[in-house]
């Protein structure tokens, strides 16, 4: 195989919770902002840094404590119908027989990813877990890409960042590593388009053809 780890990251990427997310994102922005958000401009605009989103839409920095327990609130409400995207579990298996290290990478609530991990019983196939618990920068920053390849000691030539976001891409390619966008998450075609990713994925098993 060309590469000797593949990193991940979760919401959008393995975990199908965008569309959650963005009915969540919908309830909040009609009540903290008073707009009204369509999923089509959600996926044209929506950035990693979501407290630089809340502000860019008119929520200030004194209601964002208020909005990020609102939308975990109403996030653990939802998730017993989220679930992996189908293909991931027997893709990290099918990596693993190869031999592969395998990484996640996300700015996301560590808690709450590892709880969802170990409900799909996933958490075993992975060398490193790097959440917020870990870092707090935000992706394009390349902090976490870099933490993950110091835990799982490949180095960064050798290794592909898989992410649905335009930061996903420039975060792995700060870092070092080769870089793939997947078409099924929280940015479109469009927008990951011009981030210039070495791949761009359209289904869970065309990642195997890369690797």
């Amino acid at each position: 195989m060309r590469f000797k780890a593949v990193l991940f990251d979760w919401d959008g990427t393995l975990y199908d919770s965008i569309d959650t997310s963005f009915k969540i994102y919908e309830e909040l922005f009609k009540k903290y902002a008073n707009l009204n958000l369509t999923c089509d401009y959600f996926r044209k605009t929506f950035i990693v840094n979501y407290h630089q989103y809340y502000l860019m839409h008119g929520i200030p920095e004194s209601k964002w404590g208020e909005v990020d327990n609102h939308w975990l609130k109403r996030f653990h409400e939802m998730e017993k119908d989220i679930h992996l995207f189908p293909g991931v579990k027997e893709l990290l298996g099918r990596l693993k027989e190869k031999g592969m290290r395998i990484g996640l990478v996300s700015n996301g609530t560590g808690g709450r990813i590892k709880k969802e991990m170990d409900k799909n019983g996933i958490r075993e196939y992975f060398d490193a877990v790097i959440t917020d618990d870990e870092i707090k920068d935000f992706k394009p920053n390349p902090v976490g890409v870099r933490e993950a390849l110091k835990v799982i000691h490949v180095d960064a030539k050798d290794s592909l960042y898989v992410g649905d976001m335009a930061e996903d891409v420039q975060a792995g390619r700060n870092a070092g590593t080769s870089t793939a966008a997947v078409t099924w998450g929280a940015h479109s075609l469009d927008r990951l388009k011009p981030a210039k990713p070495d791949y761009i994925l359209d289904s869970v098993c065309e990642l195997l053809g890369v690797l």
